[in-house]
């Protein structure tokens, strides 16, 4: 099965009035621009009233200040999504390791398999993070974190370190037994 990331953005929750696509894009320039994306680039590229994302951020000061707006800027990069497209197509894969299978109902098993699937995962990830500190400030594409080996690695033993506290908190389930086996044998392979 191939992955890849297609350049269809969303929100996570509808709380924005733009177009999440309209945002993708512009973070997308300000990051082949300067190498990553922060909060006050956004803003600042939002500025100009003709800006496509200018709608973006609430610019009546009586309102809300400049502190505002980057709660804004920060809210929009965090809640932006791209598509995960499992298909079974030759198209440039991005090595995203995302499975999935729906579970069988009568209805699935009456319907003919699909040849793809789509999920979202976050669109930008903290650059900050892979430098090991825990506040992002800057962030990079899930793109181009993906394909960036130690961002790849990163990634990981994050994701192992979340999947090794929730065994700790459900490890009286023996039904997970076989899950957890897995968990501590790719834990010990990333040395979390």
């Amino acid at each position: 099965m191939v992955f890849t990331l297609k350049k269809k953005y969303s929100w996570s929750y509808g709380g924005f009035n733009v177009d999440a696509n309209t945002v993708g894009k512009t973070i997308e320039k300000i990051e082949a621009e300067t190498g990553s994306v922060t909060k006050e680039k956004l803003l600042d590229a939002s500025r100009d009233e003709n800006s496509p994302t200018h709608a973006l951020f609430e610019w009546n000061d009586e309102i809300a200040g400049e502190k505002y707006r980057l709660i804004q800027a920060t809210q929009a990069i965090a809640h932006l999504k791209i598509e995960v497209v499992e298909s079974e197509t030759d198209d440039t894969p991005i090595n995203v390791s995302v499975k999935a299978k729906k579970p069988e109902t009568e209805i699935s098993k009456a319907t003919p398999p699909e040849t793809h699937s789509v999920k979202t995962v976050r669109a930008f990830m903290s650059a900050d993070y892979f430098r090991g500190s825990p506040r992002s400030a800057n962030y990079i594409s899930t793109e181009t974190a993906l394909s960036n080996e130690d961002h790849r690695q990163a990634i990981i033993r994050n994701a192992l370190t979340e999947f090794e506290n929730t065994k700790e908190k459900y490890s009286f389930l023996s039904e997970l037994a076989a899950l957890y086996e897995a968990i501590d044998r790719e834990a010990g392979r990333y040395g979390v």
